[in-house]
């Protein structure tokens, strides 16, 4: 059996007690490959993972694979915005005497130029900030949206014993009522002990005796 489970609701009707905390509830872990169901709170299936652990889809892992260098890179553009004020300042004179000066000497080449230059140009704060909230917002999705679990190995291993017992039990009541049925009616009644009938009466004595 594998250790795969998908979370199902039933019908109110239907509910029965959780097997946690003895409450009724109409949520059910079922496995296919088993089978093997059992009833649980929702709740049981949050921050739980001595019971279960969600399973998420790999798209889920690639996003929060690439949220860790997006967020490096936003806090590493953070620290440069965050400059003293002799830099800021420094910085703005700079780029007011570059652009005075570069500015007729790219005249003619800004119509020819200008496509490339957007294409080539790194992301800004904003838009890094933005890349990180959408894929963020799709992690989260994915998580609210995720109905599969694997069981805690101990918890998964009691599964396993239980079916394992369960297939014991209809296997022996099997070989029993298959050893019943081919049993003859005279070693039936051979194999059960019935009282005999007294087979010696008590004689009646004579009056002269």
């Amino acid at each position: 059996m594998k250790n795969e489970y998908t979370k199902k609701k039933v019908a109110a009707r239907d509910r029965k007690a959780c097997m946690i905390c003895g409450k009724p509830t109409i949520t059910v872990l079922f496995n296919a490959s088993g089978p093997d169901w059992f009833y649980t709170c929702d709740i049981h299936l949050v921050d739980n993972p001595q019971f279960v652990q969600p399973s998420y889809p790999k798209e889920y892992h690639d996003l929060v694979a690439n949220l860790k260098p997006l967020k490096e890179r936003i806090e590493e553009l953070q620290s440069k915005k965050r400059g003293t004020w002799d830099q800021w300042v420094n910085n703005l004179l700079d780029s007011k005497k570059t652009s005075t000066k570069d500015k007729d000497e790219k005249k003619e080449d800004d119509n020819t130029t200008s496509d490339a230059k957007k294409s080539d140009d790194p992301p800004t704060l904003e838009q890094l900030k933005q890349e990180y909230q959408t894929k963020l917002d799709k992690v989260a999705a994915l998580a609210e949206s995720s109905d599969k679990y694997t069981l805690y190995d101990i918890v998964f291993q009691s599964r396993i014993d239980r079916l394992r017992k369960l297939a014991q039990l209809k296997e022996k009541k099997r070989v029993e009522q298959q050893s019943y049925t081919n049993t003859s009616p005279d070693q039936l009644l051979k194999s059960f002990s019935f009282p005999e009938v007294p087979k010696n009466t008590v004689s009646k004595q004579s009056p002269g005796s």
